[in-house]
C-alpha cells in the first residue's frame, strides 16, 4: 500500500489521491478496472466518496471485483482521509520517529 511497486495485489495506494484514474503504477489493473482505458477522472474527495459506497455504479455492470462498497458514511470518509495521508509530503511516511526497542521477557 505505500510505494508503487511494493505490491503483487493490485496498484498501490501510495499517491493515489489526486491521481488519474488508470494512471501511474500498475497502470495495466487500473485501466482494466476502468473499462481498458484511462479517464480523465481524478481520485478526489467526491470520487473516492462515490466509488467506496458503489463501486458498480461508479464503474459500470462489468465490473468485477469482490469489493461491494461501504455503506457507513463516516467509514468513507477516513478512508478517504487516510489515502490522502499516503504521500511523499507526509513527512511522518516518509521519515517516521525512531522507537524505542521491545524488550521480550
Amino acid at each position: 500500500m505505500m510505494h508503487a511497486g511494493a505490491t503483487q495485489l493490485g496498484p498501490s495506494l501510495f499517491g493515489v489521491f489526486g491521481r488519474p484514474a488508470g494512471a501511474g503504477a500498475g497502470e495495466i489493473q487500473q485501466q482494466a478496472i476502468m473499462g481498458g482505458r484511462a479517464t480523465a477522472f481524478l481520485w478526489n474527495d467526491c470520487g473516492l466518496m462515490r466509488y467506496l459506497k458503489d463501486p458498480y455504479h461508479f464503474r459500470g455492470a462489468n465490473f468485477q471485483r469482490n469489493f461491494k462498497g461501504i455503506e457507513d458514511f463516516q467509514a468513507r470518509v477516513d478512508i478517504a482521509h487516510f489515502l490522502k495521508t499516503l504521500c511523499a509530503e507526509n513527512e511522518s511516511l516518509i521519515n517516521p520517529p525512531e522507537r524505542p526497542f521491545p524488550f521480550l521477557y
